[in-house]
């Protein structure tokens, strides 16, 4: 069985997903693999035409593709995204057709699952036939049980191949253009701007991304304050973040571009967006090569921004893990929604009064007390993810380490002491009978009487104050 590993670290053969794959030639060596380094090697398969049709004989030769990478912010990292968009844009698809495919991950499992979902939807593109992923934390190969189940996997997989059938009967919809026009609408004068709040647009629109480009001139039009832009196509970023870790320690930093310059304005602002037209099913790889650089500030909550929200061009709508996502990554910066709108929908008007929602909700907003929606587990989730993370990692992490303790962020087991002290009180009083049963009887009048506390003192001071 001819093997093929589009390995898609920026580590190359040095990184942790690449350990997995060697695991997997030690205990598969009936099987050929060849192993192809795209993303270390994007910058060659980007410029070097003859390179890159080496690599389509490759996956043409091949009886089973595996897609091999670290999950890096959310999905796959910007070089194997650029690898991606190079396939769609100069291969023909059809060496892809039917062949068997799955995707292997290694990561702290913070949203691995959107990131094996994007595969599974490109691989459904291509005409591949997917089984689904091993979506690995990155020390679990390290045990016993770690590697059984991986070997288990793979040897699932393999006999997948040999029969020639997923066995899946889930399929992926093709994407749909259901974008509305906006060719012919009349864009409004200009409002009268003022400088009491900074709004920072980052977006990556090409001249022909049109409906992009007149979403963001009819918002900027209309809304009050005023606005400034990072053009990712404008800005020299060298390349993706490669997880050197260098960054780690909050002074260090593998590039000398302009990446830093440009986030500065977006940590800085009062209100930011993100905005992007889909390309496959997110958005550009440069667009991911700006978010994956924001690993050099770390898992800190470094956005000035009250306000955090993305216009999209493309099909969102179809997406709804890219668009959970994007949720999420408002969440884990802990700001408030702004919302997330995109032209997919046939209807001109409908993409417009969007818009018009979104600074009407605005401008309420900075002029209210500025409350902030609880986190869902998109946020809490990743956040507790992140925790660990940084704890176990503190020797590399230093400037997560110090924000995460001055901010009392290491909440584990608890920081409630008087809670732990009921908790172990009542715990003791469960060993007699009489006691035990009493508590289960009224455990949920233990359990409410302090909100009732609560509310009684707020309509005591409500009363007060209308006196």
């Amino acid at each position: 069985m001819e093997v093929l590993v589009l390995n898609g670290s920026p580590h190359g053969l040095k990184g942790v997903t690449a350990q997995y794959i060697e695991f997997l030639k030690i205990k598969f060596s009936q099987y050929s693999f060849n192993t192809l380094e795209v993303a270390k090697k994007i910058n060659k398969l980007e410029n070097n035409v003859d390179y890159f049709h080496q690599v389509l004989q490759d996956i043409k030769n091949a009886e089973a593709i595996i897609w091999a990478f670290p999950v890096y912010t959310m999905l796959v990292p910007a070089q194997l995204k650029l690898f991606i968009e190079l396939l769609f844009k100069r291969a023909d698809t059809k060496i892809f057709q039917g062949k068997i495919t799955t995707s292997i991950s290694s990561s702290a499992n913070f949203y691995d699952h959107t990131a094996h979902s994007y595969i599974e939807g490109i691989s459904s593109d291509l005409g591949l036939k997917y089984v689904r992923g091993y979506s690995a934390e990155m020390r679990e190969i390290l045990s016993q049980n770690g590697r059984d189940n991986f070997f288990g996997f793979a040897n699932d997989f393999f006999w997948r191949v040999a029969i020639d059938d997923n066995l899946e009967d889930k399929s992926i919809p093709k994407l749909i253009n259901t974008s509305a026009d906006l060719q012919d609408i009349v864009l409004p004068n200009k409002v009268e701007k003022t400088n009491d709040k900074t709004i920072v647009i980052v977006s990556d629109a090409n001249p022909d991304d049109y409906n992009l480009l007149k979403m963001l001139e009819f918002f900027d039009r209309i809304v009050p304050y005023k606005v400034e832009y990072v053009k990712l196509n404008e800005i020299k970023i060298k390349g993706g973040c490669i997880g050197c870790l260098k960054c780690g320690d909050g002074s260090s930093f593998f590039y000398k571009d302009e990446y830093a310059e440009a986030f500065a304005k977006v940590r800085h602002a009062d209100i930011v967006l993100y905005a992007g037209a889909i390309k496959d099913r997110f958005y550009s790889a440069r667009f991911k090569k700006f978010i994956d650089r924001y690993f050099s500030n770390g898992h800190r909550h470094v956005l000035k921004a009250g306000l955090l929200g993305h216009i999209v061009s493309g099909a969102l709508n179809q997406l709804p893990l890219m668009r959970e996502g994007l949720e999420a990554h408002i969440e884990v910066a802990h700001t408030q929604r702004l919302g997330i709108i995109s032209d997919d929908n046939s209807v001109a008007e409908d993409t417009l009064k969007q818009i018009q929602n979104m600074v009407l909700y605005l401008k309420h907003w900075t002029k209210s007390s500025q409350w902030k929606t609880p986190q869902t587990f998109l946020g809490v989730g990743g956040g507790k993810i992140f925790r660990d993370l940084v704890y176990f990692n503190r020797a590399v992490m230093g400037a997560d380490y110090r924000f995460y303790k001055q901010n009392k962020l290491f909440d584990f087991p608890t920081r409630n002491y008087m809670q732990n002290f009921i908790s172990r009180i009542l715990m003791i009083l469960q060993i007699f009978p009489a006691m035990k049963k009493d508590i289960k009887k009224n455990m949920n009048k233990y359990r409410v009487k302090p909100y009732e506390k609560m509310i009684e003192k707020e309509r005591n001071n409500e009363t007060n104050n209308t006196r």
